[in-house]
């Protein structure tokens, strides 16, 4: 930057990236209307995440990783050896050491080669390497020796199947989680046409040359199911078999650590001072943003000047975007709709909140996501609960983390169908959070009800948010300036933008305007 006079009241016009920050210092008539260029120029800066993509891009994120990769393979160690010490010391397993990987590893391998050359008559040589498999199909029918059924049992340990975890597969990618199910459905299916009663008993009869046994998509209840038919049948032989015991051994083998929920990280309303924004999938913050879309949606004949819709116009609309979600405008333009001609244009300049385009490129207003999902699921056993009572259940839907759970939940309390139940568990909800907080939401709510837009209905309800703030000499730090401030990519283009304002400043004075154009 060169050294320049001094001037107050210039105009300062940024660019903001993910990894630069454009700017232009421009003198102006006393009107606005810029008459000069003062300065110009790019700084760039390394962006905190890689190729422009999310967060899960940055270097913590994949040191993050790799520890809970090293964190899970440890889990997985101390499962393994929390099982054999059980099975141990209740008799099961032959006495050794198993401190280590490698002692528990050579225990296991020794007991492999004993229990071979007793089943030699049982199982051809072809199928040794499915021994573990025959003992336990054996084990789910009929007594075993201790150390088989020690063997069996240990073997649930080594693999134990999928759990799913809804918070943590809304998340995931939906391709990947929809190929698990495939593959879960598709060997429950075979297990049924095989008449197999257990997943090892299935497993036992497949030829591995024609059908793979390893790195199949398995469910935990498979195991959890053969456990318990393995208990059932050996436990009038094996006195060791107590209900202390069962409930040891369940807890070892199939024990999962619950998603940790994480509150604090949850931003804070811009409107309510001390409370936390709200998650989008809330019914109260879907029909907020849908009746604001509404409320600011313009209709551009030509020829005449842009109008707000009619109060026939509006109930129609909102009618459709409660029932369907989502409307483009070509929707819209519908004659059973508002039957309105093709040059006719739509305008959402105004509002404030998640405007954006389907698939295909074409321009659309929000609708009621929530309700929307929930009726195509639910059908006349939606509409007939009471708002309450939708709101709980959307509660439910967000915070009960199991599918079984929330299975057992849609059906014995909700009394909805086995089929409307395992739709509800697979239904993806709205992610993130608004804005705004609840609180702000339902303070809003009625204005919007009305008609008003979002601006009218804060001046009435918040009209201490438009007062400015005391200016200062200097933007301050951004971790002072802005909390909870999680994302890396918004952090990083703060602090640099700060850099360079600050620096603007100290060169040319304080601006009288600012443009910001962001990505």
């Amino acid at each position: 930057m060169s050294s320049q006079p001094r001037r107050q009241g210039w105009i300062l016009g940024l660019d903001l990236g993910i990894a630069s920050v454009g700017w232009a210092c421009l003198e102006h008539d006393g009107q606005g209307k810029p008459t000069g260029i003062l300065a110009a120029g790019t700084h760039v800066f390394e962006a905190a995440v890689e190729n422009g993509q999310a967060a899960d891009q940055t270097p913590a994120a994949k040191r993050r990783a790799v520890r809970s990769q090293r964190r899970l393979l440890w889990r997985r160690r101390q499962r393994r050896r929390k099982t054999a010490r059980l099975l141990q010391q209740a008799g099961l397993l032959p006495a050794g050491p198993m401190d280590t990987s490698e002692e528990l590893g050579k225990l296991i391998k020794g007991l492999d080669a004993d229990l071979a050359k007793r089943w030699s008559s049982r199982v051809p040589p072809s199928q040794r390497d499915r021994l573990v498999y025959h003992i336990r199909a054996a084990a789910a029918q009929g007594p075993v020796e201790p150390d088989e059924l020690g063997r069996a049992i240990y073997h649930l340990a080594q693999r134990r199947g999928f759990k799913s975890n809804r918070r943590a597969d809304r998340k995931a990618d939906d391709k990947e989680t929809g190929k698990v199910k495939e593959g879960i459905n598709e060997l429950r299916r075979l297990m049924h046409e095989a008449g197999a009663r257990t997943l090892g008993a299935y497993f036992a009869t497949v030829d591995p040359h024609e059908r793979r046994i390893r790195n199949r998509y398995t469910h935990r209840a498979m195991y959890e199911e053969e456990f318990e038919a393995i208990w059932s049948a050996q436990q009038p032989h094996h006195a060791v078999l107590t209900p202390e015991l069962h409930d040891a051994l369940h807890d070892a083998l199939f024990f999962q650590r619950p998603i940790r929920k994480q509150p604090g990280l949850v931003g804070m309303c811009s409107l309510v001072q001390g409370k936390r924004r709200a998650p989008k999938a809330l019914r109260a913050y879907q029909r907020f943003r849908m009746l604001q879309g509404v409320n600011h949606l313009r209709i551009d004949e030509p020829g005449r000047s842009a109008r707000p819709l009619t109060a026939e116009e509006r109930k129609k609309v909102i009618e459709a975007l409660e029932r369907e979600g989502d409307l483009t405008f070509a929707k819209l333009r519908q004659k059973k709709l508002l039957a309105l001609p093709k040059e006719v244009e739509f305008d959402l300049a105004q509002a404030q909140f998640d405007r954006g385009e389907d698939k295909k490129g074409d321009r659309k207003i929000i609708g009621h996501r929530t309700d929307a999902k929930l009726r195509k699921v639910l059908g006349d056993c939606f509409d007939a609960l009471t708002e309450e009572e939708k709101d709980q259940l959307v509660h439910e839907l967000r915070s009960i983390p199991t599918e079984e759970g929330l299975i057992r939940r849609a059906t014995r309390h909700w009394h909805f169908t086995m089929e409307q139940a395992e739709q509800l568990a697979d239904l993806q909800l709205e992610d993130g959070y608004a804005a705004l907080s609840l609180t702000a939401i339902n303070r809003l709510l009625p204005h919007l009800e009305q008609g008003l837009s979002y601006a009218e209905a804060r001046k009435r309800e918040f009209p201490e948010s438009f007062k400015s703030e005391d200016a200062l000499d200097a933007l301050p730090p951004v971790d002072k300036a802005i909390d909870n401030l999680n994302n890396p990519s918004v952090r990083r283009a703060m602090r640099e933008l700060r850099m360079v304002v600050n620096a603007l400043i100290r060169e040319h004075g304080k601006p009288g305007r600012i443009h910001i154009e962001l990505a």
